[in-house]
């Protein structure tokens, strides 16, 4: 038997926390090659790793969380050993990591920065109070007006001038 080249082409997946559309992105990894010697069988373990993300990118914090899973395969354990078997020359296991990476993402809302500044109960309070104060400041300046100011309407054919 002669020497071969094995190469193994999967789907890989990684996040993107500057992409706030899609930030689960796939592509095609091709980092996975083995030669092959006569007369040796080659042992690979491909770790398949089960990674979350939690994403919450609305300002107002309105919709629901936006959850994701996808998977991750990278290149274990390699081991290369005599063999006696004649067309055998790679093994490769599939095995499932027991480590998982999980991605957390909530951008800076507007209730986050109420929360800061005083809570968002006492900014509604405070808005309330502002635009009672200016109702209130206009009725009265209107009921200054009407008592101060006498405003006598006469017809226009009753008008006489001295």
């Amino acid at each position: 038997m002669d020497a071969a080249d094995v190469k193994l082409g999967i789907r890989n997946g990684y996040v993107d926390l500057d992409d706030y559309v899609t930030p689960v992105k796939y592509f095609l990894d091709d980092k996975l090659y083995w030669e092959t010697i006569p007369n040796y069988r080659k042992k690979v373990d491909i770790e398949v790793q089960k990674n979350s993300g939690v994403f919450q990118d609305n300002l107002l914090q309105i919709s629901s969380v936006e959850e994701q899973e996808f998977f991750q395969l990278y290149k274990g354990r390699e081991s290369t050993i005599l063999s006696n078997s004649e067309g055998e020359f790679m093994t490769i296991y599939l095995r499932t990591d027991e480590m998982f990476q999980f991605y957390d993402r909530k951008v800076y809302s507007i209730g986050d920065l109420l929360g800061q500044i005083g809570g968002f109960f006492e900014v509604i309070h405070a808005l309330g109070m502002f635009l009672t104060l200016a109702v209130a400041q206009r009725l009265m300046t209107a009921a200054l007006a009407k008592s101060v100011y006498q405003v006598d309407i006469r017809d226009k054919n009753s008008f006489e001038v001295p």
